[in-house]
């Protein structure tokens, strides 16, 4: 059964928005209900979120790498650093709910390159807008070009994860000349991912939070509540082991305490409704590529890692299948992901 409502994504104007705010107002009902139960059950717990002030000590780590800032299209942009510049830059993009500190145990791998984790803009210290339209791909896209050119870099290697590895792509397609390869973590093309939502009825469950965040304030209360056990549930193994110490947890549960820090994450998905209209998905990626793909992810479907899908947008790709990992392969086994990515970087391919 192919889930046809679902094909908001691919219909212009009134119906599409209609179809959205049904399938929004759906989910935000089961949610609502799940909410309740978790304030009555909890009470006044669910509802106190500790005040913290200071950094936990892994985001001081210098093992890690620089911290600089560089303003690029008035907006200032927060990311680590590590290497010799004048060497071939690495660039990692992060995706949702995460910040350059996902990438901690690659940053310390490549001695070869210039490292750099990059902070997207409304994440963590980079600078979070207030506008929903300063948080559409077209302008994500042009802060990569200018970030690029800032480092005093022509073209890049570009690894991303989840929705970053869907903005790297794009940026690919965009900047063909200044992408050497791409590496995807549990990622894939946004094109295939809208296609499959429309016609996978798995990946429509899957992607229920999508249309969840399409709401105001109720995705942001929920995300917060109980002191963010949505984070200490998001960064799980499909076993349901935690993937973070206790400082780790604390250092994302800072970062999202921050003034607006969750509604500035959430406005990627709010913003990029009409992404079919307002950026080009059409063109296949022609940089050597890479997809490093956890096979038990619980956000993803098979078919978006599947090499014969992946084809028909990506030129030249190979697929790293990680049995028994789940969304977060960087992260759950970070040395086999950092021996990944070093072999394709460095192959002649």
């Amino acid at each position: 059964m192919t889930p046809y409502f679902c094909t908001a994504f691919l219909f212009r104007g009134c119906i599409r928005r209609a179809i959205l705010a049904m399938l929004s107002l759906f989910y935000g009902y089961f949610v609502l209900i799940y909410t309740f139960f978790s304030m009555i059950r909890y009470r006044r717990q669910y509802f106190q979120i500790r005040r913290r002030e200071s950094q936990p000590s892994c985001l001081r780590n210098s093992v890690y790498g620089v911290h600089s800032t560089i303003r690029v299209n008035d907006v200032n942009l927060h990311y680590v650093a590590k290497g010799n510049p004048e060497k071939d830059l690495l660039l990692f993009v992060h995706g949702f709910p995460d910040f350059w500190f996902t990438w901690r145990n690659q940053m310390t791998k490549f001695d070869n390159f210039y490292t750099v984790a990059l902070d997207l803009r409304g994440f963590n210290e980079s600078d979070r807008l207030p506008y929903l339209k300063s948080y559409e791909f077209d302008s994500i896209l042009n802060d990569l070009m200018e970030f690029i050119k800032a480092l005093g870099k022509e073209k890049a290697i570009l690894v991303g994860h989840d929705i970053g590895g869907c903005i790297i792509s794009l940026f690919a397609t965009r900047h063909p000349e200044m992408v050497d390869k791409l590496v995807l973590v549990n990622s894939t093309h946004l094109r295939l991912y809208i296609e499959t939502l429309a016609s996978d009825l798995q990946q429509f469950f899957l992607s229920w939070q999508i249309f969840f965040y399409q709401l105001h304030l109720l995705p942001e209360f929920v995300i917060l509540g109980k002191d963010f056990a949505f984070l200490e549930n998001t960064f799980r193994s499909p076993d349901g082991i935690p993937l973070l110490n206790e400082d780790e947890l604390e250092a994302y549960k800072y970062t999202f305490a921050r003034p607006g820090a969750v509604s500035c994450a959430l406005n990627y998905f709010r913003a990029n409704v009409d992404c079919l209209k307002n950026v080009d998905t059409k063109k296949k990626v022609g940089q050597p590529t890479l997809i490093i793909w956890g096979e038990n992810d619980q956000i993803l479907c098979a078919k978006l890692g599947s090499k014969e899908a992946l084809k028909r947008y990506f030129t030249s790709v190979e697929v790293k299948n990680i049995p028994k990992v789940g969304h977060y392969a960087h992260i759950e086994l970070p040395h086999d992901v950092s021996d990944s990515i070093h072999k394709f970087i460095t192959s002649s391919g």
